[in-house]
């Protein structure tokens, strides 16, 4: 995929550590906020990979959680059809919430796959 733009939303220093070292280029957010700010920019993302338990602040326990991947996956189906990213992939461990995003996003009109971040990323 040479000159795709690609967005990566996650809220673990881990696994943008493994995004840094197995993808060439990409712009990585860490809250949906970031996500939907970059989601508006020229020109649009082909790709996204989304999380979607999105902790505002794991210094404090329990963790403090903001909005999720399902706002984003929102928000990506509302954009006009010619900004909106063609293709997705959730690789959050949360299955329940991952499928509702998937459906969210199919039913926009993405292309969308779904498989858990490797064991031991916490999501």
């Amino acid at each position: 995929m040479s000159h795709a733009r690609i967005l990566v939303l996650d809220d673990d220093a881990r696994r943008h550590e493994w995004f840094d070292a197995h993808l060439k280029s990409h712009h990585p957010v860490w809250s949906a906020r970031e996500a939907r700010r970059a989601l508006e920019e020229k020109p649009p993302y082909h790709l996204v990979f989304l999380d979607h338990d999105l902790a505002e602040d794991f210094a404090v326990v329990p963790p403090v959680w903001g909005e999720d991947g399902r706002t984003v996956a929102r928000f990506i189906a509302a954009m006009p059809e010619d900004r909106r990213p063609t293709m997705a992939h959730i690789h959050s461990s949360n299955w329940g919430a991952a499928m509702e995003m998937e459906a969210i996003l199919a039913d926009a009109g993405v292309s969308v796959t779904r498989a858990e971040f490797p064991t031991g990323c916490r999501d």
